[in-house]
């Protein structure tokens, strides 16, 4: 898929996040900011990674968010021109839900410091970075979070961080940088690594991307692999932050890539994107084991499909195609049968660019799915049609105030601030 790869197109390092709660700063009431965190992921200067933050103003059109972009005191990764999966990953930055003092934090990567940083939402959305942090990953190449928010008792989160393990720029030859590493996070957002929750992963395997999920079965995890065999796993998380190994399901083909995860909001079904097919692997889950099982691969209209969403309802699934800067929209009326509803070509932006497509996700009211360009730091808002679930851009594509050579990651979004102070 090497020939499809948007020039560090955000990857699919999956990661089981569980964090949340940070420190100090005012407490969140009435939300009414509908907001977008993404990175800036500036690599070709020290320290000059950010987080920018925008707010629609819910017919789609975006403004800065007061006093953006904020430094995360990292370096991002910097490939400009490469086909590498350097940059083949998902949930880059993560948004948390308000914790037990009302308050939420921003979390984003620094790939090339091999830290990540955390931040406290303010009641205009802005961001204000937590005490203490940057942090070690604990690994090199950070790519990815997932949230499980309050997971055991005693009011702890847990937050999974993948590590990657493909900046180009470092040495990628120690075995043990490639990782999940587990941190606990109190409700001041100190992060707190897990000596027993490090999950080492075969150098060179390429993680994108973890998925957690709790519900009254259980503590889950699956994490997909792009390289070597291209592979889903799974896990069980344990009450210590171990990960406790499930079973692994190889992609349809041999040699064939994995990158980007969705669960299915209702149903026990993960869809995978399958780049170097062409295709969107469908796999359900045991509701008691966890255990996986491949159910069938579907046919991607575009190239190098990698990043997914679903929507709440689990109405329709829309995946990203780098190769062919396109979005497709998939009916779930039968959730093991994807079926194709619309193949979306992006708009070109002022700067008059070829489109290609990365991270999606919606905004929290559901009426827009968010396409982030890496390739291009571009930035598409798309409405939902309720009705279809297709695609129409009525608003010009965001052009991202990054450097020429930089590849914006990542795509938060949520209701955040407050109505009055």
């Amino acid at each position: 898929m090497k020939s499809y790869r948007i020039q560090s197109a955000p990857s699919w390092l999956a990661l089981a996040v569980m964090i949340v709660a940070s420190g100090s700063v005012s407490l969140l009431r009435a939300q009414s900011i509908n907001a977008v965190y993404l990175e800036s992921n500036i690599g070709s200067t020290s320290d000059s990674n950010s987080v920018l933050g925008f707010s629609n103003d819910g017919t789609g059109k975006l403004t800065a968010l007061p006093s953006s972009p904020y430094l995360t005191g990292g370096t991002g990764i910097y490939n400009p021109g490469s086909t590498s999966t350097a940059l083949d990953a998902d949930k880059e930055v993560l948004l948390t839900p308000a914790n037990t003092n009302g308050l939420q934090y921003v979390l984003a990567v620094n790939g090339h410091s091999n830290t990540f940083t955390s931040f406290t939402v303010q009641s205009d959305g802005s961001l204000t970075q937590v005490t203490g942090t940057p942090v070690s990953s604990n690994g090199q190449d950070p790519v990815s979070f997932a949230l499980g928010f309050d997971l055991f008792t005693g009011g702890y989160s847990w937050l999974s961080v993948v590590n990657k393990n493909e900046d180009p720029a470092q040495n990628q030859g120690n075995k043990n940088a490639t990782n999940v590493s587990i941190f606990k996070l109190n409700n001041y957002g100190k992060p707190q690594l897990i000596s027993v929750g490090t999950l080492a992963l075969t150098e060179g395997s390429s993680p994108s991307q973890m998925l957690q999920i709790t519900d009254s079965s259980g503590r889950f995890a699956f994490l997909d692999t792009m390289l070597t065999t291209g592979a889903l796993s799974s896990y069980k998380i344990r009450m210590t932050g171990q990960l406790q190994s499930i079973n692994s399901v190889n992609a349809p083909s041999t040699g064939a890539e994995m990158q980007g995860l969705v669960f299915h909001p209702i149903y026990k079904v993960i869809y995978a994107g399958l780049p170097t097919l062409n295709q969107v692997g469908v796999y359900s889950y045991d509701k008691t084991t966890s255990s996986l099982t491949f159910i069938r691969a579907v046919a991607n209209p575009g190239k190098g499909v990698g990043w997914l969403a679903a929507d709440s309802t689990g109405t329709y699934l829309y995946t990203a195609e780098p190769g062919t800067g396109t979005v497709t929209v998939y009916s779930l009326t039968h959730y093991q049968t994807p079926t194709e509803v619309q193949h979306y070509s992006l708009e070109k932006s002022s700067k008059g660019e070829t489109p290609s497509a990365a991270n999606l996700a919606f905004d929290p009211t559901g009426a827009f799915l968010y396409c982030l360009d890496s390739a291009n730091s571009v930035l598409h808002v798309l409405t939902v049609d309720s009705s279809t679930g297709e695609l129409t851009e009525p608003n010009a594509p965001t052009v991202l105030d990054v450097p020429t050579g930089e590849q914006a990651l990542g795509l938060a979004t949520g209701m955040v601030g407050s109505s009055s102070d």
